[in-house]
């Protein structure tokens, strides 16, 4: 995969939280800046998708035991008194 430099301004101290972190992993700034960020893309990514499933879901589901009709009124299940 072809790489391109980028110039970021980030605060000292999240630099220095950086430089530590990549550190503990014992892999370079770079590397470490560039996993976080395609973790979080495809996260992004995936939560679209699984939002997707959802509603697909939710407009597909399947019956809920009441068949196709239901045989009931408001008034009937309150028990209201016009």
């Amino acid at each position: 995969m072809e790489k391109q430099n980028v110039t970021l301004s980030l605060p000292k101290a999240l630099l220095q939280k950086l430089r530590v972190s990549a550190a503990k992993r014992n892999v370079s700034m770079s590397a470490f800046a560039e996993s976080a960020i395609s973790k979080m893309i495809l996260d992004e990514d995936d939560y679209d998708e699984r939002g997707r499933k959802l509603i697909e879901h939710m407009r597909n589901s399947p019956g809920r035991g009441i068949g196709d009709e239901i045989g009931w009124t408001r008034e009937e299940l309150y028990d209201r008194v016009r």
